[in-house]
């Protein structure tokens, strides 16, 4: 099962790697971190599901979550340590994305795994805080990419519906 990342605060750092079939990631300079995302940016969505178009899944991500969104990039390295590695955690780009003041997504998307060596979608999870009197974070973990735009719509209706 996927371990859920919660993430304390949004960074952004713009970064990339050159070559997704590596097995292990080594700390990278800025600019081949930046070619590495901007290299997960461009692939079309349909390589992490098939269900989608070929767009460019930045595209679509931005798309999927409008203009409210503000999505920042960076690169997730697997922990070196062991007695802090998490079993199966690779080395991800991740995509944060603030939608509003109370919901955002979190998407991993693992790169340089040994034994999966293309870039698949590792985890994504929407959270949103739906009691106002408890300001408890929920946590949604999504299959699949293509459930995204589904699970935003219904997250919109009952965003509308409480403030009405």
């Amino acid at each position: 099962m996927k371990r859920l990342v919660i993430l304390g605060s949004l960074s952004l750092l713009l970064g990339s790697l050159p070559i997704f079939s590596q097995t292990t990631l080594e700390p990278f300079t800025g600019a081949q971190v930046t070619q590495l995302i901007q290299r997960i940016q461009n692939m079309p969505a349909s390589k992490l599901d098939e269900r989608l178009p070929s767009t460019r899944l930045a595209d679509w991500l931005r798309v999927q979550l409008g203009d409210r969104g503000q999505t920042t990039w960076t690169l997730r390295y697997a922990p070196s340590d062991e007695s802090r590695r998490v079993s199966g955690f690779p080395d991800c780009v991740e995509m944060d994305a603030m939608i509003n003041s109370n919901e955002s997504v979190v998407m991993l998307i693992a790169v340089g795994h040994s034994s999966r060596p293309t870039p698949y979608l590792f985890e994504l999870d929407v959270m949103s805080r739906r009691d106002r009197n408890t300001g408890r974070l929920q946590s949604s973990e999504l299959n699949h990419l293509s459930d995204l735009p589904s699970f935003l719509e219904n997250l919109r209706q009952i965003s509308g519906n409480n403030n009405e």
